[in-house]
């Protein structure tokens, strides 16, 4: 089976989207249906600019789904105003939350509790 990376690309501001997947036409089906409904940039765009205004593009063919979401990952790193969350980032932020909440230790002292006026 071959997987493929691939581009969706903003013809009027030149942003791009990064992924992989094994079937390019599904996976440009399943863009155009979330982008009805989602909030993710690339999907406001396509609301706002309207679909025509992007096409997809085949970037790489691969023998494995790991290699493909190497280049994906690659391609993201090398694009960093792509409308791409990078993982690489997201794991990062990830990792420094979990240490953060890990490290604080809460306890009925952190909390205040206030009474809100009835009126309010």
């Amino acid at each position: 089976m071959n997987y493929y990376t691939y581009r969706i690309a903003n013809s009027i501001t030149g942003r791009s989207y990064f992924g992989s997947s094994s079937n390019l036409k599904r996976r440009w089906y399943e863009h155009k249906r979330a982008s009805r409904i989602k909030n993710h940039p690339l999907y406001l765009d396509i609301r706002t600019l309207g679909l025509e205004s992007f096409y997809i593009e085949k970037i790489g063919v691969f023998d494995s789904r790991a290699k493909a979401r190497i280049m994906e990952d690659k391609l993201i790193m090398d694009n960093p105003s792509s409308y791409n969350v990078n993982r690489v980032q997201f794991n990062k932020l990830y990792r420094d939350w979990e240490t953060d909440r890990k490290s604080t230790r809460l306890n009925s002292s952190h909390l205040k509790l206030s009474r809100m006026p009835s009126s309010a």
